[in-house]
Order: C-alpha cells, then sequence, then structure tokens
C-alpha cells in the first residue's frame, strides 16, 4: 500500500483559518471579571448565614453538653444523699453525734447534714463551732415534708449560708432526715468550663415551674432567685434569637436538664458571632482575589512563554508537512518551556516519593497500633487460662499428698505459669507505655524504704547465686515523687539483673544521692562482666537479650524495656554505664520530693469462716475457687452462679457474708451487678471481692469507688487470696 502524503496548506486537511488566541484571551479577562463579581456578591450574603447557622450550632451542642453536665451533677448529689439515707451507719449519729463527720465531694460547692425531724442538725459536713455545736434547721416549712419523702427544690436560701442552693433531701428510717445543699453560685460559674465555642457564651438555667433564674454564669449573685415569667425564657426549650437579661443580641439555643424541670439556655453574642463571620468573609475575599490574580498572571505568562513556542513549534510541522513527507522536525524551544518540563518531572518525582513515605508512615502507625491492641487483648485473654494452670498447680502443691516426681511435675507447671505470667505482664506493660495508657499514683516515697524492701525481696535469688547485697549508701532519707508500686517494680528489676549476670561471690551496691535540679539520683552497680558499647546500644530493645539466651539466665528480653518505660512515665529517666570486665551501672533519676506520704500497715486477718456466694460464668474458675476454699476454708459455705441476674437475686434473697464477683458476664456486666447489690437495702453492706483478668489500674480505681471492697487480678494468688477472703469475713 503507497504511503499517503501529508496535506500540504490551502488543502482540505489543512486549514489555517480559526480564531486567535487573543480572542480567547479577552474572552478569559471577561470571564474572570465575571467570576470575581459573582463570587464576592455569594461570599457576601453567604457568609453572613454561616455565621449564624454556626453560632446556633455551637450553642446547640453547648446546651445539650452542658445539661447533660448538670444534670449528672445533680444525679450524683441525689444518689449520694440516697445511698446516706438508706446507710443504717447513719442512724448512730442520732445517739453520738460528737463523732460523725461528713464529706461533701460530688456536685460542687455546699454542704450535708443529718438532721432530727424537729430540724436539729447532729452531724453535717460544715465545721462545727468551737463548743461542738450545729446550726440547724428547726421551724423550717420544707422539714414535715423531707421527713415524709425524698424532695428536690431550687432555688431556694440556704438558712445557714444565706446562699441560693439546690436543696436535695430524702428520709432515713422516718427518724432522720439526709439533706444536701448545692450552692447554685457556683453551679452557674462552672457551666462555661463545658463549652467548645469561639465566644464566650452566657448561660442561663430557669425554672420551668416556677420561671425563676436558677443559675447563670453572668453575675449570678444578681439574677439567681429572678422571676422571669411573661418572658421569652418562659417556654418549652427551642431555640430563638433574642435579646439577653441586660439587652444584648444573642442566638440561643436551650435543652432540658435531665432529672429536673429545668431548661437550660445557652445564648452566642450575635455581635460577636457576625463580626467573625465578617473576618472570615474578608480573608476568604482576599485569599480568592489573590488566587484569581495569580491566575489572570499564570495566563498572561502562559501566553508570553508557552504560546510563541508553541506557534514555532507549529510553523516547524507546518513546514514538514509542505515538504510532502514525514522527516523530523528540529525545533529549538526557550529554555522556560525546557525547564519547566523539567521542574514537572522533579516535582512528580518528589510527590512521588513523598507520598510513598506517607504511606509507609502511616501504614507503620496502624502495625503498631495493632499490634498494642493485640498484645493488650491477647494478654487479657490468657490471664483467664492461666488462673487455672497456676492456681491448680498451687492448690495441689498445698495437699502435701503426691508423691516426689508429682511435686515435680506440678511445681514445673507452676514455674512454667510464672514464667509465662511475668511474660503476659510485661507484654500488657509495653503495650499500655506504647498507647499511652498507663496509669500512675504519684506520690512522695521513702526512697530508702523502698530500696530496703527491694533487697529484702531479692535475698534469696542472692543466697542461690551467691551475690552480695550490700547495703544502700547516701542520701537514704531523701524522698522521690513516683507511684509506689511502680518505682519498687524498677528497683526490683534492676536489682534482679544485677544478681543474674553478676560473677559468683560477686555484690551490688546502691547509691543514693542528689541528681541535677534537686532530683534523686538512685544507682544499681554489678560486678559483673560488664558490657561493650556495640551491646548498650541495644540494650533497652524488645526481645534483645544481647547473646545471654543462649546461657543459663532466663528471660524474655523484655524487663529492661519496661523498666525505661516506667522510668519515663514516672517524669524520670533510666541511664546505663558498663564497661567489660568491670561491672554495669543503671542510674534511675526521679523528681524529688519535700516529704512523703505515710503508707498504711497491712494487718493480717485470722482464717474465718461464712456464707460465700461467688457469680462467676467459666466453669474452670469456679472449681478453682471451691477447690481452694474446700481444702484450705472448710469453715466457709460457697454458693456459686453462673449470670448476673441470678446471681443478683440469690445475694438479695440470701445476703451472704461476702461475695465474689467476675465483670464479664454472659447476661450483665459485673459493675451493673455491683451498682444494682449497693443500691439495695438488703446487700448495700454486702462485703464485695471482685475477681477479674482486667488488671487495668483506671478500671481498678473506678470498681473500688463504684462500691467494691477489694479487687484481685488473675492468675489468683492464693495466699492473697485467702487472706483477702479472711480480712472481709471478719467484718461481717
Amino acid at each position: 500500500m503507497a504511503q499517503r502524503p501529508l496535506a500540504r496548506p490551502g488543502s482540505a486537511g489543512w486549514r489555517t483559518g480559526g480564531v486567535p488566541f487573543a480572542v480567547y484571551f479577552v474572552g478569559l479577562v471577561l470571564i474572570f471579571a465575571c467570576s470575581v463579581a459573582a463570587t464576592v456578591a455569594y461570599v457576601q450574603v453567604q457568609t453572613a448565614r454561616d455565621a449564624r447557622r454556626h453560632a446556633r450550632a455551637d450553642a446547640a451542642f453547648a446546651a445539650t453538653a452542658a445539661s447533660k453536665h448538670v444534670g449528672e451533677q445533680l444525679a450524683t448529689v441525689r444518689a449520694t444523699i440516697d445511698q446516706l439515707a438508706g446507710n443504717p451507719s447513719v442512724l448512730q449519729a442520732l445517739t453520738h453525734p460528737q463523732g460523725c463527720t461528713l464529706t461533701f465531694a460530688d456536685g460542687g460547692a455546699g454542704h450535708v447534714d443529718v438532721l432530727r425531724p424537729d430540724g436539729a442538725a447532729v452531724c453535717s459536713s460544715r465545721t462545727r463551732a468551737k463548743d461542738g455545736s450545729l446550726s440547724g434547721y428547726a421551724g423550717q416549712p420544707w422539714l414535715p415534708a423531707a421527713t415524709r419523702g425524698p424532695l428536690f427544690d431550687a432555688p431556694v436560701i440556704d438558712r445557714t449560708t444565706g446562699a441560693p442552693v439546690v436543696r436535695v433531701s430524702a428520709p432515713a428510717s422516718g427518724k432522720a432526715v439526709v439533706a444536701g445543699f448545692v450552692d447554685l453560685r457556683s453551679l452557674g460559674v462552672d457551666l462555661a468550663s463545658v463549652y467548645g465555642g469561639n465566644t464566650h457564651p452566657e448561660f442561663l438555667i430557669v425554672s420551668r415551674r416556677s420561671s425563676k433564674v436558677v443559675a447563670r454564669s453572668v453575675r449570678p449573685r444578681q439574677w439567681i432567685g429572678t422571676s422571669l415569667r411573661q418572658t421569652t425564657f418562659d417556654a418549652s426549650p427551642g431555640a430563638s434569637d433574642q435579646k439577653d437579661l441586660e439587652g444584648t443580641r444573642r442566638i440561643y439555643a436551650s435543652s432540658a436538664v435531665p432529672g429536673t424541670r429545668w431548661a437550660l439556655f445557652v445564648g452566642e453574642d450575635e455581635a460577636q458571632a457576625l463580626a467573625a463571620g465578617k473576618r472570615l468573609r474578608n480573608r476568604e475575599l482576599v485569599i480568592l482575589l489573590a488566587a484569581l490574580g495569580l491566575l489572570l498572571a499564570a495566563t498572561i505568562f502562559v501566553y508570553r512563554r508557552v504560546v510563541a513556542p508553541i506557534k514555532k513549534l507549529s510553523d516547524g510541522v507546518r513546514s514538514t508537512a509542505e515538504s510532502g513527507h514525514f522527516t523530523q522536525v528540529a525545533v529549538r524551544g526557550p529554555a522556560e518551556v525546557m525547564a519547566l518540563g523539567n521542574q514537572i518531572n522533579a516535582l512528580t518525582a518528589s510527590v512521588n516519593a513523598q507520598e510513598a513515605v506517607r504511606l509507609a508512615r502511616e501504614e507503620a502507625e496502624r502495625a503498631n497500633a495493632a499490634k498494642s491492641r493485640f498484645l493488650s487483648h491477647m494478654s487479657h485473654e490468657m490471664r483467664t487460662p492461666l488462673a487455672a494452670i497456676m492456681g491448680f498447680a498451687e492448690l495441689l502443691e498445698a495437699r502435701g499428698n503426691l508423691g516426689e516426681a508429682q511435686r515435680m511435675w506440678t511445681g514445673n507447671i507452676r514455674q512454667g505459669g510464672e514464667h509465662l505470667l511475668a511474660l503476659v505482664n510485661e507484654l500488657l506493660e509495653i503495650a499500655r507505655i506504647e498507647a499511652g495508657k498507663m496509669t500512675l499514683a504519684i506520690e512522695p516515697v521513702d526512697v530508702g524504704s523502698a530500696v530496703d524492701e527491694v533487697l529484702k525481696l531479692a535475698a534469696p535469688l542472692a543466697a542461690e547465686r551467691a551475690v552480695r547485697l550490700q547495703p544502700p549508701v547516701g542520701a537514704t532519707a531523701r524522698k522521690a515523687l513516683a507511684d509506689p508500686l511502680r518505682i519498687r517494680q524498677v528497683l526490683l528489676n534492676l536489682v534482679s539483673n544485677a544478681i543474674k549476670y553478676n560473677r559468683e561471690a560477686g555484690e551490688v551496691r546502691i547509691a543514693i544521692d542528689d541528681g541535677p535540679e534537686g532530683a534523686v539520683r538512685i544507682a544499681v552497680a554489678d560486678t559483673g562482666a560488664g558490657m561493650s558499647p556495640e551491646k548498650l546500644a541495644q540494650l533497652f530493645r524488645p526481645f534483645e537479650r544481647l547473646g545471654a539466651e543462649q546461657g543459663p539466665v532466663p528471660g524474655s528480653g523484655l524487663g529492661l524495656t519496661v523498666t525505661k518505660g516506667l522510668a519515663e512515665a514516672m517524669d524520670g529517666a533510666l541511664d546505663v554505664q558498663s564497661e567489660v570486665g568491670l561491672g554495669t551501672t543503671f542510674v534511675l533519676t526521679l523528681p524529688a520530693a519535700d516529704r512523703a506520704a505515710e503508707q498504711p500497715v497491712p494487718t493480717l486477718s485470722p482464717a474465718a469462716s461464712g456464707d460465700v456466694l461467688y457469680i462467676e460464668d467459666n466453669r474452670t474458675n469456679l472449681q478453682m475457687v471451691d477447690s481452694i476454699l474446700t481444702d484450705l476454708r472448710p469453715g466457709v459455705d460457697l454458693r456459686t452462679a453462673t449470670s448476673g441476674a441470678s446471681g443478683a437475686a440469690l445475694a438479695e434473697e440470701r445476703r451472704p457474708d461476702l461475695l465474689l464477683l467476675d465483670l464479664n458476664l454472659p447476661d450483665m456486666k459485673g459493675e451493673e451487678v455491683l451498682r444494682r447489690l449497693r443500691a439495695r437495702v438488703e446487700t448495700a453492706d454486702v462485703p464485695i471481692l471482685i475477681l477479674s483478668a482486667d488488671s487495668t489500674s483506671r478500671n481498678i480505681t473506678r470498681l473500688l469507688q463504684t462500691g467494691a471492697d477489694a479487687y484481685l487480678t488473675k492468675p489468683l494468688e492464693i495466699p492473697q487470696f485467702l487472706e483477702t477472703v479472711d480480712r472481709l469475713l471478719s467484718t461481717t
């Protein structure tokens, strides 16, 4: 087939006519001008609407959050008053008022009183007079109703303080009245702390029953108790734009306060909200005009720097077509065009590289988060079967009727379980530290006492390896700010490592001195083989044992990783110095404290007996606890329940001397069972011991505050479990 020649100028295949680029450029300028005008008009109108809509949304969010906050505060006060009223020990104050004291920590400023039916105060969170007397509420018209049932009223004037308050009361067996008084002025000032908007709002709480101001964040002393009847605030909750009590225009939203007949109003200053919108509009216009100006400049630049070279290229192509056959066209363009091409290529390569780095970083973060969640979940799940393994092994050893081979087998089972539990605990500690969920109770700790306790715990290991533990030297009376449990954990790990990796007949020395800026330094030195700089660089990596895995010392390579993480979580540091052949020194640095808090001295309780109820759905755990109590506490009568509902019903029916409670039940959470039992008069004072594989300190603290008497984590340590059972049974 013959090759078709290129079309020549003037033929049908090559059209030289068309609209010049200058016409397109003029049209582009006109479109640019019209776009600017339309955009300015749109932004002018839309910005005001957006500002008002955003202000309403902020106010609505704040009203919902604040009403929930106030409702929760009042619900807490009500629950506290009801719990006190239902506590039989409150009636003891009627006969022994001198030794009665109360605290009022919930619901803001205020106080709580125990009153006789005639209004005389026998117990209060208020400070007594020098003669020990308390001002009462004799002759108050609300007292007769308070002896018959619960009361909730606001705003009222407290007779003893003269402040406007919310009054909450409940009768105690018809013999006394427990009354709480929450200062409304503190409630009104505290409301603004729950707001997340950009302007300073007004908070107003109005009683829908009396149409009076209950609380206000602006000048609460002036407005509390003021009647708002026949005003716009004397209406159902909703949204509106109106004037506040001073006449300032505000954008309002409101919400009903749960558990009350109150409406909470939140008002955004209309002028400030719209002014913020105007400022935003001006910034948007500046950015828009700047962008459009840059677009026009870029168009001019393209016209001058790109179109001309393209035209030259077009002439070259046309010249090639006129030759009648295809030839290579060599066109020299301007340097700017070539540089632009090079820059685009370079920019593309750079963006691709940055995107690859970003994706790799996100993938690493997701993998790290998944690892932490996996470690935390698996650590929790592994503690439950470990509880059975270690518990039954320890129970078999305690029976004492095993042969030598059987004792060796059970010992190996128990030691393997302890090693696996230590590994699980270390994995869980690492997961908590990396996830930032480590909860610490920082307080002054006597460093010398902590070191002495650690040396006593490490003494058997030192004796086994013929290592001498030297008494601590230096400033042993210093006190550091730390978590008492965690500082002992850190020191025990350092001392144990110093013993394990020491030479035969070596020494472990501990020195306490002053660190930089008044900090406390604790140095733990051994006389072992030491480490090279290369090994020191890898010392704190997880699962890195630096070749010790081939030696006789067992370990997982996680201990120092956890130790360093705990030190840093307590605002401290862990450093190491080592020299081959001379030994290694670890230095723990912690913030100093002026004084240490006194630690309560634990007391041992004798073996006790009684009726015990265990609510647990895991059959293995039920069998293990039954075996422990049957063998070691024959005076205990154990009953079991495998669901929360049946266990709670059985506890209310039989009222046991002690309740053992698991948290993960098939029908309801153990915490719900705890709250239900504490709310019933029949079981309000039954001792409750939580047995759970969840070792999260935040959950432990919350459950103890909810009403649990003690909390033990699985796997159970039998001596600790029995000591706790004996102690709680001895209190009933």
